[in-house]
């Protein structure tokens, strides 16, 4: 009788861990839900805009190894993203991109590069909207992989792409 309690006893604590741990992972996941554009375009890949702090935790317990932020320094000049990464244990990768003159070769050759050391691992990469996160992954489709420019476009939306739409054709237009 003694075994059988204890057994009936070890079940119950393994089970309340297991709701306490499903929770938390709800909880994750609906607060990752509620970054501003939040896309998941591909698998262990994220985009949106900027996340708060709270999702930044939420990242975190998600999962996410690489933050990738586009926004320039003078974009958030009071926010420490760096650190807060860093103290969520993610990696931190800044690559400032300032609307449409940031769209350059040298910016979407560095995303590349970025993506590449990241490997399997889990990324969110970000600006404020996700536009320009959209922006780059068109151009990266063309000018990196050599896809279809109309290709290039859906993609650069599954990722984010909205009001830059029309200098991202410019700029694969000439190609």
């Amino acid at each position: 009788m003694q075994k059988l309690n204890l057994f009936f006893n070890s079940a119950l604590i393994a089970i309340s861990a297991l709701l306490l741990c499903a929770q938390a992972i709800a909880s994750d996941a609906d607060t990752i839900a509620s970054i501003k554009n939040l896309k998941t375009p591909a698998p262990n890949y994220f985009s949106g805009g900027q996340p708060a702090t709270e999702q930044f935790d939420a990242l975190a317990g998600a999962g996410v190894v690489h933050v990738i932020n586009l926004r320039p320094a003078s974009e958030t000049p009071k926010f420490n993203e760096s650190s807060l990464v860093a103290d969520k244990g993610m990696i931190y990768h800044s690559l400032p991109v300032d609307g449409a003159a940031g769209l350059t070769l040298n910016n979407v050759k560095a995303l590349d590069q970025l993506f590449k050391e990241a490997g399997d691992e889990k990324v969110f990469l970000h600006c404020a909207s996700g536009n320009r996160v959209g922006a780059l992954m068109a151009l990266r489709s063309v000018l990196i992989y050599g896809e279809d420019k109309d290709a290039a476009i859906v993609k650069g939306k599954a990722w984010g792409l909205t009001r830059l739409e029309p200098e991202v054709r410019r700029l694969i237009g000439g190609i």
